[in-house]
């Protein structure tokens, strides 16, 4: 499992206190809480807080979980503990570190000098990405900011220029493509050893199974492969919570506001919330994030905040469609593999086998026309060797994809 699907809200286990620009904490103070959030009535990027400089700079060595669990059952949180497939991890710049942001978060830069990218900042807004623009918001009449198309289209798994946001994430190498997973001919007996750049995870599942173990070129392959996903997903985990905890503190900011009485001893002022006015408003107008004139009343200010949660669900619903599409790319892998390994020409496939039963169940003349004894033995020998191989390739595969679950986390938290 990924995480924990019992936490009621995963961006529980990130070092708060080690990243206080990034992850708000519950009982943040408006005169912090509301700079976080937004600049003059313009939600802030998660891009922009973590190229800040001066006191917002943050520090991309501090460990990213607030308490390490290298050994948890839990592989995510295993990995962004530094164990797990993360230990010993190296780069074109040394040892990585994947407990760290620095080895965590999405970098399209090789040099030891980072450049940090990120799922909404970069492959929604920007021109690398969709190109939304500034501008990018939420919804106003009903339909979604991004169209499914916009998140995938199948077209992408071949195309030589990406148009989806999927399909740019897995050229820009932060996702395994379907053929860096599993590629048809080299599950064929008898096939030519492919270069190294070429061997899918798992083909080296399949010869992590054989007789001649893995070299120390193929091993670093594999880890390289199985750390590229478990990569993205940490980072996407960072980026969420990003959003996550400060939609969760302005909710619970807009009810005490909206439970202020408008008169009396302890009537709604203004002056109570004046951390909020150079942060959610842009000034005087009729726009979401405006007021009319003079001092913004206690519905202008629920309007501002209601602006700031709709920003912030709109990236969080379109993060959790990139988990769905990611899911969905996979599960067609999977189907793909399920072909092959019923493949009859395939030793060890379910066709083989009933190709060898329907054999034997002839006359004895007949079966004898198609194999002996010895050949049949033989042949049930290697089915059972052959299946336990694949058995155990599909298992640690379950294992490395079931990642694809935390959409169902963050949805689970996002609804208790």
């Amino acid at each position: 499992m990924a995480l924990d699907p019992s936490m009621a809200d995963p961006c529980s286990i990130l070092n708060t206190e080690g990243y206080p620009t990034l992850w708000l904490k519950t009982d943040e103070a408006d005169s912090t809480a509301y700079p976080k959030i937004a600049t003059a009535g313009v939600t802030n990027t998660f891009r922009g807080a973590l190229i800040a400089t001066g006191a917002a700079a943050i520090s991309p060595i501090t460990p990213v979980v607030s308490s390490n669990q290298p050994t948890s059952n839990f592989r995510l949180l295993q990995f962004i503990s530094g164990g797990g497939i993360a230990s010993g991890a190296t780069g074109a710049n040394g040892p990585i570190r994947y407990d760290q942001l620095s080895g965590l978060l999405l970098n399209s830069s090789s040099s030891a000098t980072p450049i940090y990218e990120s799922i909404v900042d970069t492959y929604i807004v920007s021109q690398k990405g969709l190109n939304k623009g500034a501008t990018y918001t939420f919804p106003k009449q009903g339909s979604p900011a991004l169209t499914d198309l916009e998140i995938w289209t199948s077209g992408d798994d071949t195309a030589v220029q990406k148009v989806s946001l999927l399909g740019k994430l897995i050229k820009e190498g932060y996702l395994l493509s379907a053929s860096e997973l599993f590629t048809q001919d080299q599950m064929q007996p008898g096939i030519t050893t492919p270069s190294l750049s070429e061997q899918s995870l798992i083909y080296l599942y399949k010869q992590d199974q054989g007789k001649t173990p893995l070299n120390n070129e193929q091993k670093m392959r594999k880890a390289t492969l199985e750390a590229r996903n478990l990569r993205f997903f940490g980072a996407f985990l960072c980026e969420y919570c990003f959003y996550r905890t400060r939609y969760e503190w302005l909710l619970s900011k807009y009810f005490k506001v909206y439970n202020t009485p408008t008169t009396g001893t302890n009537a709604f002022s203004i002056t109570s919330h004046t951390a909020s006015l150079t942060s959610l408003f842009s000034g005087t107008g009729a726009g979401e994030s405006q007021y009319a004139g003079g001092q913004p009343t206690q519905a202008e200010l629920l309007k501002a905040i209601s602006y700031q949660m709709a920003c912030l669900n709109t990236r969080m619903t379109d993060m959790r469609r990139v988990l769905s599409a990611i899911n969905t790319y996979y599960n067609s892998v999977f189907t793909s593999i399920q072909a092959t390994l019923n493949d009859a020409s395939l030793v060890g496939s379910n066709s083989e086998l009933t190709k060898t039963i329907k054999a034997l169940q002839m006359s004895a003349s007949d079966s004898n026309s198609y194999l002996s004894q010895t050949e049949f033995t033989k042949s049930v020998m290697e089915y059972n060797s052959e299946k336990n191989r694949y058995s155990n390739i599909l298992l640690g595969l379950y294992a490395f994809l079931n990642i694809a679950a935390l959409a169902t986390v963050f949805q689970l938290a996002r609804s208790s």
